[in-house]
């Protein structure tokens, strides 16, 4: 079943899911070049956001909270919405961010890329 996430925002933080009890570990996914905080995790067939559809079930015994992280990756428009920042920017944009948002303080932190997962590497076919 497909659920609804929380609300993503294209850029910067946004938590997708949070467990009932205490969380014992934050799950960041970051996307890849031209890639976004909620379509390079989904399904272009079944419209399946895995962050939030099978992962908190998969790890339900670590009662993970998954955040996702979005920022301009553009890099190959014609016009001018191409991202003039460096990765070094956004790296120190989502470390202070974690840093400010952080609810457990003892979680491993696992940050996922993708460079566009379900499309490219043929997944969800």
């Amino acid at each position: 079943m497909m659920s609804k996430p929380l609300p993503i925002k294209p850029f910067g933080l946004s938590q997708i899911y949070v467990p009932r009890d205490e969380p014992k570990v934050d799950i960041v996914f970051v996307h890849g070049l031209n890639g976004s905080p909620h379509d390079s995790w989904t399904s272009k067939t079944t419209g399946c956001f895995w962050p939030v559809d099978l992962l908190p079930d998969i790890l339900a015994a670590q009662r993970p909270r998954i955040l996702t992280y979005g920022y301009n990756a553009n890099v190959t428009a014609f016009t001018d919405g191409v991202s003039r920042d460096s990765v070094v920017s956004h790296a120190e944009t989502l470390a202070s961010s974690l840093a400010a948002n952080r609810s457990v303080s003892s979680a491993i932190l696992i940050l996922l890329y993708s460079f566009d997962i379900s499309s490219n590497l043929g997944l969800y076919s």
